[in-house]
């Protein structure tokens, strides 16, 4: 049996990669799309202002996090 060519194989390494990264982004959208789902679920009026609500606090407990790591 013989060997594919280099440039194939890189071909192939390159394309694997794509995959890889395509793969990444689409668990994050999923994540991203089961914990709107489920937020919608807990909050029984008003989801879009508790909503606003709770992604703003979690943005400030973010940011929180990220400024006393660079201290």
């Amino acid at each position: 049996m013989s060997e594919f060519p280099a440039s194939v194989h890189s071909s192939l390494e390159q394309f694997a990669a794509k995959v890889q990264l395509i793969r990444e982004q689409l668990e994050h959208e999923l994540a991203g799309s089961y914990v709107h789902m489920h937020l919608n679920r807990i909050f029984r009026s008003t989801h879009n202002v508790q909503e606003m609500v709770l992604y703003d606090f979690l943005t400030r407990t973010y940011d929180s996090v990220m400024a006393r790591q660079k201290r």
